[in-house]
């Protein structure tokens, strides 16, 4: 947070407590003032150096330390204000002022613990310009993360700056960044919005504020504002064209959870004109992964790697690459890629459960169990996660055959959510296909399309159906969703596969085929998950879907 500019304060020539001065020091004293008066401060410390030489008086202490304020030597002007004090034991007003001075001072050179206390001293001898000081005990409090009284400075102080609308929307700023500390978003939102209000060109508002909207998943509402950030900043008059890099950088990874690659490449491109480090080539490397220029992605990530010496960063980097080598299903570059990962940092639960995926991928399912089985402890508290950890571990067990250990990994995602219609369903399907429990197979299906026409029926509504045997049902909840997606190129490639899925679950192949196709046509093209889908198993040796898989250049598994 910056600090307004400092008011300089002219200090009275008036000696009342020093009347036995000698007159060598009240001569150095004029000349000290003269210097100040035309802004040569280190003319004006060099008299008050012969004036305190002379006789230590409080005037020149404090003409001293406005002076190497004014020159940015904060530590000694801080020194200065506190030796004046002693000479001014019995006036409040100048004690009042000296405190205050050097508690900026203090603020200045970082010592917030310090400011706070000159602060308190300072109102305790009746400092009562309050608009500077709420505005700087304000910013004290917050850099001491005491962020309540922090927020109460900022509310006090914004009184004081109706006249001067910069300065308020930077304590709007300033409020906000304290509600973010408190976990209070909505507030801080308000408040950027404020700040944004009261002054339409405050970058830095602009800029937070797309952070929040990040945090809270509205990626196109963040790339808007740091859309305006990258505007208002290139102008900043100080130091924002600096920082510029840092702004490309995260509209690069808006743009990436926007599905923008090529722009997030672009912005990519931006910032590495002034910056090459590691957050740079990270955001290249994802944004190319995206466009599926496998080469370009790892190459970028490996020039992130070497930016840095943080082992977590590697780590994660070293993932984001087996991810590329799955996605092309190079399973074994792969998990070479995600060895060195959980090597790298032994915590990392991530790499543990995509290793899993990738060992449950090459047919290594004791492997794969392992990670599971690990994934569990490492995700005890993180209820959502261990959910799909268990659903995956089942899906697993049931094609090994290993039916009790999937009925209780089952069993335990519903305890998590006994009413996710996608657990729900998924349940269901294990208790039919694995012939444990049909009728119990029917009441979860059932109750599967009882909970999605509750919200809006999805894809299982539809598997739900077929597998209760309303196959006509199931296909025109399918021809439904498709029409609905049709506008979201992400959404509708997938509920054409989900079509294909259910023809084929359904046995009609020719169908399953002719949306299969249509899938990979709209863009579809999570080939891990398509050569690995269950639903598929029906058409997948057929000279037809090799054919598509052909056509659309999907690469062999690497096993």
């Amino acid at each position: 947070m910056k600090p307004p500019i400092k008011v300089l304060l002219f200090i009275s020539t008036a000696l009342a407590c020093l009347s036995s001065q000698a007159q060598t020091s009240d001569s150095y004293n004029d000349l000290a003032k003269e210097a100040f008066d035309k802004k040569n401060y280190d003319l004006c410390i060099e008299y008050c150096n012969k004036s305190i030489s002379a006789s230590p008086n409080g005037w020149a202490y404090w003409e001293r330390a406005a002076s190497y304020y004014n020159l940015a030597k904060y530590d000694l002007a801080a020194s200065d204000y506190a030796s004046a004090t002693s000479y001014y034991s019995s006036d409040n007003t100048s004690l009042a002022k000296l405190y205050f001075f050097k508690g900026e001072s203090d603020y200045l050179n970082f010592r917030y613990s310090d400011a706070l206390t000159d602060f308190a001293n300072a109102t305790t001898y009746g400092y009562s310009d309050y608009k500077y000081l709420y505005w700087y005990r304000g910013n004290a409090y917050y850099f001491t993360e005491d962020y309540s009284k922090a927020e109460s400075d900022f509310t006090s102080a914004l009184y004081y700056y109706n006249d001067n609308p910069k300065e308020k929307a930077k304590l709007y700023r300033f409020r906000a960044d304290t509600k973010t500390a408190l976990k209070n978003s909505d507030g801080a939102l308000e408040d950027y919005t404020s700040a944004i209000e009261t002054n339409p060109g405050d970058g830095y508002a602009y800029e937070s504020r797309a952070t929040l909207w990040k945090n809270k998943g509205d990626y196109s509402k963040a790339k808007d504002d740091i859309t305006r950030a990258i505007k208002y900043k290139a102008t900043d008059e100080l130091l924002g064209d600096l920082f510029l890099y840092k702004l490309y950088q995260d509209r690069s990874l808006y743009n990436y959870y926007l599905r923008n690659y090529e722009e997030g490449i672009k912005d990519a491109q931006e910032a590495l004109k002034t910056d090459s480090s590691m957050t740079t080539y990270w955001h290249m490397g994802l944004n190319y992964a995206g466009l599926r220029k496998s080469p370009s992605a790892i190459e970028a990530y490996k020039k992130a790697i070497s930016k840095t010496k943080d082992s977590s960063d590697k780590a994660t980097l070293y993932r984001n690459i087996s991810l590329v080598y799955r996605k092309d299903l190079d399973y074994r570059s792969a998990l070479r890629e995600i060895n060195i990962a959980t090597g790298l940092n032994k915590k990392y639960r991530q790499a543990y459960w995509t290793r899993a995926q990738i060992n449950s991928a090459l047919k290594q399912y004791a492997a794969a169990l392992n990670d599971y089985d690990f994934c569990i402890s490492l995700y005890a508290n993180d209820k959502a996660s261990l959910a799909s950890i268990y659903k995956e571990r089942a899906e697993l067990e049931f094609l090994m055959k290993d039916f009790d250990r999937a009925s209780y990994d089952y069993n335990k995602l519903l305890e998590f959510y006994p009413d996710d219609v996608s657990y729900v369903y998924n349940s269901g399907r294990f208790l039919i296909q694995s012939k444990k429990d049909v009728t119990g197979a029917k009441q979860k299906f059932e109750k599967a399309i009882e909970l999605d026409l509750k919200i809006d029926t999805c894809s299982d509504y539809s598997y739900a159906q077929l597998f209760l045997g309303n196959t006509s049902e199931a296909v025109n909840n399918m021809f439904r969703l498709i029409d609905k997606y049709r506008l979201d190129t992400y959404q509708y490639k997938w509920e054409l596969h989900m079509l294909a899925c259910i023809y084929a679950l359904a046995g009609n192949s020719a169908k399953a085929l002719e949306y299969l196709d249509k899938s990979m046509a709209a863009g579809f093209d999570d080939y891990d998950h398509l050569i690995n889908d269950r639903d598929l198993v029906s058409i997948s040796k057929l000279p037809q879907y090799t054919a598509i898989l052909t056509k659309y250049k999907v690469p062999h598994p690497k096993l």
